[in-house]
């Protein structure tokens, strides 16, 4: 027992004697520590946010105004649906894309849109398409393309 007072008794010693090089070391390895610590947080943080945008992709089908129909539309969302990986379909309208445009900007900065109501709207009909996920898997064709 005597012998471990003994060792940690120069420990002591030598760190003092040293204290310069003791000082150094002790901050090279605290400056390594905080750094491991601050990219584990943001790989932590951006793998997160990467998830988020993931389970989150909507698609919009544009569609071009001849084939903007009453009578068309339930038959695009039907194939859109049949499609694996898609949640949900919905139509919206020319003058939907446009208020959802407006909405996008804040504090009135879409207000230079308002112009384009109506007739005016140069924007297409679109159908929202949600999925199950944004890797993409879903959607792979089996035609190799």
């Amino acid at each position: 027992m005597s012998r471990l007072w003994y060792h940690i008794k120069e420990g002591f010693r030598g760190v003092f004697r040293h204290l310069a090089m003791s000082l150094s070391s002790a901050s090279a390895v605290t400056l390594t520590l905080i750094l491991v610590g601050v990219f584990l947080v943001l790989n932590a943080s951006l793998q997160y946010v990467t998830k988020n945008i993931q389970e989150s992709v909507k698609l919009v089908a544009k569609i071009s105004a001849d084939y903007d129909t009453a009578d068309l539309i339930p038959s695009i969302e039907s194939q859109l649906q049949a499609i694996p990986g898609v949640v949900s379909v919905e139509y919206s309208s020319k003058d939907q894309q446009l208020d959802v445009l407006i909405s996008k900007f804040p504090d009135g900065d879409g207000n230079a849109f308002e112009t384009y109501k109506g007739e005016k709207n140069p924007l297409e009909a679109g159908i929202i398409v949600s999925t199950a996920s944004g890797t993409g898997d879903d959607f792979r064709s089996d035609h190799g393309h």
